[in-house]
């Protein structure tokens, strides 16, 4: 063969083909690559915003719940103190207080625990931790709903006034529940603490992932409240 048809045969190939070859399949390969890391980092941003706007929902639904188990709190704690003297003793306002019903704001309820399974990469027992936090919750409801539903049957009256019930009954119930509400208290407080846990977890959480966060301080009254719940009688319990 002819060295110089050979020649230009490559020469043709290597300055012609390959030129035009790469002018096309650069682009290409170009636009797949921008696609797949644009669509693969597109993801990732779904993932963090969605991460994201679900702790920021549970930060809002624990927030509002300790705020509410503290107003409880202190609601069963006046009952409690009032059921420590004898019937006789105790002011018309403590009986009064003491047969009237009690309310709480479930917001926690509205908490799917499914939603935060990405969370166990930060907090392994994070679901456990949901799930711990709604059965207490439901607890605390259901002596709630209890403890009303026997007042209901007492007295008929809408302010539920001791002086509508037959005072024999009214002294009975008022100092055989002394137990239970000291058992009552005992769940409230491991709620609320279990409540405060959370919420620094989940700070934690967005610290990690750089997250701005919305900002829920607890007041300092409310704060104190935290500080003056017994951790070693909690542990008792459970």
């Amino acid at each position: 063969m002819d060295m110089s048809v050979e020649h230009t045969l490559y020469d043709w190939f290597r300055d012609i083909w390959l030129p035009a070859a790469g002018a096309i399949l650069i682009p290409v390969a170009i636009a797949f690559f921008t696609w797949f890391f644009g669509a693969e980092r597109a993801e990732e941003r779904k993932e963090k915003n969605a991460l994201r706007d679900n702790l920021n929902f549970l930060k809002s639904m624990t927030y509002g719940t300790i705020a509410s188990f503290i107003g409880l709190r202190e609601r069963v704690i006046y009952i409690l103190n009032a059921q420590k003297k004898t019937y006789e003793n105790t002011s018309a306002d403590e009986k009064s207080k003491f047969f009237s019903l009690l309310y709480v704001k479930y917001v926690f309820n509205y908490v799917d625990i499914s939603q935060y399974k990405n969370c166990t990469e930060y907090v392994p027992n994070f679901p456990l931790i949901l799930g711990a936090i709604k059965s207490y919750i439901t607890m605390v409801s259901a002596r709630i709903e209890d403890r009303n539903n026997i007042l209901k049957t007492l007295c008929t009256a809408k302010d539920f006034h001791p002086d509508c019930i037959v005072p024999k009954i009214a002294k009975a119930h008022f100092s055989g529940d002394l137990q239970l509400t000291e058992q009552f208290l005992v769940e409230i407080d491991a709620t609320i603490d279990m409540l405060a846990d959370l919420m620094q977890m989940i700070d934690d959480i967005g610290n990690i992932k750089k997250f701005k966060l919305v900002q829920l301080e607890l007041s300092p009254a409310q704060k104190s409240v935290l500080n003056s719940i017994d951790k070693n009688v909690i542990l008792k319990f459970i």
